[in-house]
């Protein structure tokens, strides 16, 4: 780091009165010197664990992330390893450019619990899994889907905004006219209306596009159908997945709660060191007793009710 500093700004036509740096170089002192020297004007080092400056270093390394990102998308292009399904669907729906990024966003809930919003990446006809996001939809009432890819939506483009994350170039929802139809106002509200935006239809699989008319049906053998298919259905499963866990999350709460002497706390130490009810229903009361706040009594009692079958809906006996 000593080194990247003295080469940067020895021979730079301005030195910063303060540098930030995530680690504290070797001889910050002499750096410090050697570089008001140069300038004629003090330098200070800065190494900040917390507050405005860290946050300022936080964007800036992010910043970075996506610079590169941007570098290594353009080089993939030049390279022709771009699959051809990219060029075939700015073809087919004359976009303006190759959708290189394509953003996937999908609701799942079941009878409006638990509801969330997946958004997929997928980068030259790819997925992108270190850039997919969940996001929980608690805030909204009832199982409205149009309200939910709405906000998911408003909320992606927030933090292209405020954050200078990458925005994509076509974002594909799943769903008809009226998620296409929420989508789009969003996108006008927020100044993003130049963003392209498709819907993909489940049942007939039509293309949806945001501005009315007909929808646009592509052979089943398009690869560019082929690729508005694969960004969806990864939606989808990424949806349903997250879904499926906060619903597994909340039943194992609900079990330790009805436990006697099983709090919030508790609960929280049970899960954190065994990770779920079915791995708390294998340990042995001494594992379990050996938990901080338990002991062997409410162990006891513990093992006993996760022992005990449940009762489900029809009256029978659950197992599991």
């Amino acid at each position: 780091l000593r080194a990247l500093l003295l080469a940067l700004f020895l021979d730079a036509p301005r030195v910063p009165g303060t540098l930030i740096t995530k680690v504290e170089p070797a001889d910050r002192d002499g750096i410090e010197e050697v570089l008001a020297q140069r300038s004629g004007h003090s330098v200070a080092i800065r190494t900040p664990a917390r507050g405005d400056l860290r946050r300022l270093l936080e964007a800036a390394e992010e910043n970075a992330h996506l610079l590169l990102e941007e570098e290594q998308l353009a080089l993939a292009a030049k390279r022709g390893r771009v699959e051809r399904s990219v060029y075939a669907l700015q073809e087919a729906l004359d976009l303006p450019a190759p959708p290189y990024r394509i953003e996937g966003y999908d609701i799942s809930n079941f009878q409006g619990s638990h509801p969330v919003a997946s958004i997929v990446t997928f980068r030259d006809g790819k997925p992108l899994k270190s850039a997919y996001r969940h996001l929980r939809m608690d805030a909204i009432p009832g199982p409205d889907d149009f309200a939910m890819i709405g906000e998911a939506v408003r909320r992606r483009l927030l933090r292209i905004s405020t954050r200078g994350e990458i925005a994509p170039d076509l974002i594909l929802i799943d769903g008809g006219r009226g998620q296409v139809g929420r989508a789009r106002e969003v996108l006008e509200a927020l100044g993003f209306a130049h963003l392209p935006l498709l819907g993909l239809a489940k049942r007939e699989e039509e293309i949806v596009l945001p501005h009315g008319g007909p929808t646009v049906r592509l052979p089943r053998s398009s690869p560019a159908l082929q690729l508005l298919q694969r960004v969806r259905d990864e939606a989808h499963r990424f949806a349903i997945t997250y879904h499926r866990k906060r619903r597994t999350r909340a039943q194992a709460t609900s079990r330790l709660d009805a436990i006697p002497g099983i709090g919030p706390r508790r609960r929280r130490l049970l899960l954190r060191q065994f990770g779920s009810v079915a791995a708390i229903k294998l340990a042995t009361e001494s594992d379990i007793a050996a938990v901080t706040g338990i002991g062997p009594k409410l162990a006891k009692v513990l093992k006993e009710a996760l022992d005990e079958p449940r009762a489900t809906t029809d009256g029978s006996a659950d197992p599991a």
